[in-house]
């Protein structure tokens, strides 16, 4: 059944084809109307019962389609890239979950403030109105998120790669991370990120073998600190989960509450370092975590994983991302958690002073980067 609404409503105007978006301005009567892509940048919403319609377009030629029902919840959503040549818009679909939608679509009558988009094969109209955002791809918001220049100063990580797995991440040229592939031999999960409005939308894709999973997708806020406030997780099967992140003075990962309230994660530091993680379910002490640390400089990544943070896939993109605040001032040596589980870490460094190696649980991975300057 929603695949059968996606196609009569025609929600987003995306495609497995370049879609062509004409932004008319105010040609019939001689006017140039307003039509570069600036006036685009922001979020706009369009009613469309029973649904209604919100699209972000970033200026970095990425944008994220969302599809709304009376409740106010996410029932779709999905990643598109867009071009510029003159007064016409190129649209292609990167990912997300959507079936019959249309082939074209016509922006007429574009101000700063709203427009009309007509779309083709099939037909339907939407007017949009522009809810936030605008200007040069800026945002109301007081702390705008920056990307991984701001927290990693010696490199970005590109590739980790061992016996189970190769992991996989790209960065734009301002080093902003926009995908991470996690390659097996059963399959690749890829994880297509976008950036609008201060927001990060993020559109998961599976595809094991001969079957194709439903995507998952996230949207996270941006919090008036430039790092990662909350959002929302939606898994390929329509559920829901929510989460938050709380930062200290020094805008290091000081809580995670995962599902509302039901498990949180605690972070104490030390000298910069997260040597305690304490782990409460409904409030409960469910497990806690000493972590020691080596004396090997970390300015490349935070993953919450060595923290003994449970947040999957969710706090690996983050991490990559440099949405989570700043790293631990070294890298982890051992982690001991109440459950009985302990690890340690191995690292072998350049003479950049840059990992290159990490053995972690009996298993080598080998660690490729970008070297800032």
């Amino acid at each position: 059944m929603k695949k059968i609404i996606y196609s009569l409503l025609a929600i987003i105007t995306v495609t497995f084809a370049a879609l062509t978006f004409t932004a008319c301005g105010d040609d019939s009567d001689g006017g140039g109307g307003e039509s570069n892509s600036s006036t685009l940048v922001g979020t706009w919403s369009a009613p469309h019962s029973p649904y209604t319609t919100t699209i972000t377009i970033s200026n970095n030629g990425t944008g994220l389609w969302q599809e709304f029902n009376s409740s106010g919840n996410v029932v779709a959503s999905g990643i598109f890239s867009w071009t510029q040549s003159g007064n016409t818009f190129y649209m292609n679909w990167i990912s997300g979950d959507i079936n019959g939608a249309p082939s074209s679509a016509t922006l007429s009558n574009v101000t700063s403030n709203s427009f009309t988009c007509v779309t083709h094969n099939p037909t339907a109209t939407y007017n949009f109105t522009k809810i936030s955002g605008g200007g040069e791809g800026g945002s109301s918001t007081t702390g705008a998120f920056q990307g991984t220049k701001r927290v990693f100063s010696k490199a970005l990580v590109t590739e980790i790669a061992n016996s189970a797995q190769t992991s996989r991440m790209t960065y734009d040229d301002n080093g902003f991370l926009t995908k991470v592939e996690e390659i097996k031999s059963s399959g690749t999960q890829t994880a297509n990120i976008t950036y609008a409005d201060n927001k990060i939308s993020v559109v998961w894709t599976r595809n094991y073998g001969t079957s194709k999973d439903s995507p998952a997708s996230m949207l996270v806020n941006i919090g008036s600190n430039g790092f990662a406030s909350g959002g929302e997780y939606r898994s390929g099967d329509g559920s829901i989960e929510t989460f938050t992140f709380e930062y200290n003075n020094d805008n290091r990962l000081s809580k995670a509450k995962w599902d509302g309230e039901s498990e949180v994660t605690e972070f104490t530091y030390t000298n910069g370092d997260n040597v305690i993680s304490t782990v409460y379910n409904n409030s409960t002490l469910k497990k806690t975590y000493n972590i020691g640390y080596s004396s090997i400089n970390n300015t490349f990544i935070v993953m919450p994983e060595f923290m003994g943070a449970d947040l999957d896939k969710v706090g690996e993109v983050l991490g990559y991302a440099g949405a989570l605040g700043y790293p631990t001032t070294h890298l982890p040596s051992s982690r001991v958690s109440s459950s009985g589980s302990n690890y340690n870490f191995e690292w072998t460094v350049n003479s950049s002073g840059i990992p290159t190696q990490l053995v972690y649980s009996g298993t080598t991975s080998n660690i490729k980067y970008i070297e800032l300057k």
